[in-house]
């Protein structure tokens, strides 16, 4: 049996080990989440891979909160400061994806605008048997919602009428209303995949953002006669992660490590690509923003969370309506990686957004954001 002076002996190299743990496990908490917001003010080319952490935002904020419990109890009190330190530092960044303010807008003239914006993932065309269920689903929506002005990323219509969604069916959920369209896709039997933009304001020019070698992701505008004012309207769908559904299942808790450790470097790489592609695209759309001289409302699906250098690229331009009137974390997809608000209605100074939500109807993977001017 040992001496109590060599177990008091072992307990202080246990101690020791721990205490090292401990400290080893609170640095890498601080690392991942300092990266995790600097990463929105640097651009991914400059940032590399650590640019898509702003993606797992809400995950490491878990951890690092309680690293910083952790070593509360455990009084370590220099640690803690850095903790506290790192917590105000990213306070700007922290205020961008929570919101719990009232808002305060009095002084602020309501014009009485409805914008909605929704990637409709194709009005659910692929959706096999469900397809027409999930198409009169977000139909439906828009006919209740009745918004002023509608941003449509992914839309289906058909030119030639079809038998899913012909273009007469589609502009008759807002009759009378002008209409702005670009597709991405067309298909042999007249059927059309892009952006939409239905406005019931006069459209008094109309025109697109292009992104350099990219067919699928791209901006249109509309300039549109408010009154006695002229608002421009863009309807923007950012570089979009493409990931397979494969990649989308690491997400799953049931999966085996082993897939993981196989498939997690491919998705990374993927992240990556999309996060360098995206920043190239939003540089293109705020130089094209800058250069507008009339109000500007930006609505549409970015594929980044608040904590991105797209958002803080058009924060810098523009507000965010959701930070006007929106609650909690606003999320708006509907996938695996819960959490993200990646869908958007920004706007110039001067307007202010009175209301603001998401709504759970429809089928597609992203809510409709809806805001009130």
């Amino acid at each position: 049996m040992d001496s109590p002076a060599k177990e008091i002996k072992k307990l202080s190299h246990w101690g020791k080990f721990v205490r090292f743990v401990f400290r080893l496990l609170s640095l890498i908490a601080i690392s991942f989440y300092m990266l995790s917001y600097l990463s929105s003010h640097f651009t991914p080319s400059v940032f590399m891979f650590f640019s898509v952490l702003g993606l797992f935002f809400l995950p490491l904020l878990i951890v690092f909160l309680l690293a910083a419990i952790i070593m509360a109890f455990r009084k370590e009190w220099k640690w803690l400061i850095a903790f506290g330190l790192c917590f105000v530092f990213s306070l700007p960044d922290l205020l961008s994806f929570f919101n719990f303010k009232k808002n305060d807008s009095k002084g602020v003239k309501e014009i009485g605008m409805v914008v909605m914006t929704h990637n409709t993932h194709l009005m659910g065309y692929y959706d096999a048997e469900n397809n027409i269920k999930n198409r009169d689903a977000i139909l439906n929506e828009i006919h209740t919602v009745n918004p002023n002005v509608l941003c449509l990323q992914e839309c289906y219509w058909n030119t030639n009428g079809g038998n899913f969604l012909s273009e007469e069916s589609r502009n008759e959920i807002l009759p009378g209303y002008g209409v702005h369209e670009r597709a991405t896709h067309i298909l042999s039997d007249g059927g059309r995949f892009g952006l939409v933009i239905f406005s019931s304001y006069p459209i008094v020019n109309r025109g697109q953002v292009p992104f350099e070698n990219e067919v699928n992701n791209f901006c249109i505008y509309v300039d549109l006669l408010v009154g006695s004012d002229t608002v421009r309207v863009y309807n923007a769908h950012l570089q979009s992660f493409r990931l397979k559904k494969k990649s989308l299942q690491l997400f799953d808790e049931n999966i085996d490590m082993n897939e993981i450790q196989n498939e997690s470097k491919p998705l990374f790489i993927q992240l990556y690509r999309s996060s360098l592609k995206r920043s190239n695209q939003v540089n293109v759309l705020a130089a094209h923003i800058e250069g507008c001289k009339h109000k500007v409302i930006v609505a549409g699906d970015f594929n980044d969370t608040p904590i991105s250098y797209t958002y803080n690229r058009l924060t810098r331009l523009l507000s965010d309506s959701f930070k006007d009137a929106g609650t909690g974390i606003g999320s708006t997809y509907r996938g695996p990686l819960l959490g993200l608000r990646i869908d958007y209605v920004l706007h110039s100074a001067g307007m202010n957004a009175k209301e603001y939500l998401t709504s759970n109807a429809g089928a597609s993977d992203h809510h409709p954001v809806i805001v009130k001017f």
